[in-house]
C-alpha cells in the first residue's frame, strides 16, 4: 500500500485493488492471475499525482510482473521479468534526494540469497539495467525506511544490508546486526530517523550513521591474548596466534573441572 492505494493478494490467485476516496476504501478492480501470489508492492505516488501508476507482483513461477493501476487500464499488464528462483519480496522505491531526479527502482529479493535492482520506466514501465548481488544464505526480504529524508531499503538475508542513495551515489551496506525478521522506520524527538526491528523475539532500536562509509565489523573473542597476525595467502582466512604465560589450555581446564566434581562426589 501507499497512502491511498491498496492492494491485496488472496490464496485463489485473486489480486482486489482499492484506492482511498473521501475516507472510505473503494474497490476498484479485481483479476486473476496465472500463478500463484508470493509478493507485490505499489509504488509510491508522485509528487503532484493522485496515484501511482505501477504495481509489482512476484509470483510462484518465479517471474515478477508490472502491473497499471491507472484508472483506464487498471491490473492490465505492463512488463514481466524472469527471475532464477522464487521472488520471496519485491519493493519499489523511488532513490534519489529532493535536490535530484529520482528514479523508480524494482527491489527483488530471491529465495536464494540474491537482490536484484533494476530501473523501471515511470512512463513505459519498462525493466532496464539490472544489477544483482549476493548479500547470504536465506530467502531476501525487503523494507522499506527513510534516510535523510529520502527512500531506501533495508534487505535482510543472513545478513541485513542497507540499500541507499548518497551524494548521488548508491551504496549497498552490511548492517553490523544479527539477521532482522521485520523493520520500519520511525521518528521522534530523540531520534529524527531510526528502525524498529525484530530479530526473533528481540526487539531492536537503531539509527544509522555515517553514511557512505562501507567499513563493516565483526567482534570474535579470543580465548588468549593475540601475539601475531597472518592472511593466508590462497583462501584469505585469517589466522591469530594465541599465547599467554602460565595459563592452562582449554583441554587441561575442562580435565580439572571434571577431577574437581568426581571429588566433591
Amino acid at each position: 500500500m501507499n497512502s491511498r492505494q491498496i492492494c491485496v493478494a488472496l490464496q485463489d490467485k485473486e489480486l482486489m485493488y482499492f484506492e482511498l476516496e473521501d475516507e472510505k476504501l473503494i474497490q476498484i478492480e479485481k483479476k486473476v492471475l496465472d500463478s500463484d501470489i508470493i509478493s507485490l508492492d505499489i509504488a509510491p505516488i508522485p509528487e503532484g499525482r493522485q496515484r501511482s501508476k505501477f504495481l509489482a507482483v512476484g509470483c510462484s513461477d518465479n517471474y515478477v510482473r508490472i502491473l497499471s493501476v491507472d484508472s483506464d487500464q487498471c491490473l492490465s499488464k505492463i512488463s514481466m521479468q524472469m527471475l532464477p528462483a522464487a521472488p520471496e519480496s519485491v519493493s519499489l522505491v523511488e532513490l534519489g534526494n529532493s535536490s535530484e531526479v529520482k528514479q523508480l527502482y524494482l527491489n527483488i529479493g530471491l529465495s536464494n540469497g540474491i537482490l536484484i535492482k533494476t530501473c523501471l520506466d515511470v512512463i513505459t514501465g519498462a525493466l532496464s539495467d539490472i544489477r544483482t548481488r549476493y548479500l547470504g544464505n536465506k530467502g531476501v526480504n525487503i523494507f522499506k525506511v527513510q534516510m535523510q529524508n529520502s527512500q531506501a531499503i533495508l534487505a535482510s538475508s543472513s545478513k541485513p544490508w542497507l540499500g541507499y542513495n548518497f551524494m548521488s551515489k548508491y551504496y549497498t551496506t552490511i548492517l553490523n546486526n544479527l539477521s532482522i525478521d521485520y523493520a520500519s522506520s520511525f521518528s521522534s524527538e530523540i531520534c529524527a530517523e531510526g528502525i524498529v526491528a525484530l530479530s526473533g523475539n528481540t526487539l531492536k532500536i537503531f539509527s544509522i550513521e555515517r553514511l557512505g562509509e562501507v567499513f563493516s565489523q565483526n567482534i570474535l573473542n579470543l580465548r588468549y591474548t593475540p601475539r601475531k597476525m597472518i592472511i593466508h595467502p590462497e583462501n584469505n582466512n585469517i589466522i591469530i596466534l594465541e599465547a599467554d604465560q602460565n595459563v592452562y589450555s582449554k583441554t587441561e581446564k575442562e580435565n580439572i573441572k571434571k577431577d574437581i566434581s568426581l571429588k566433591t562426589k
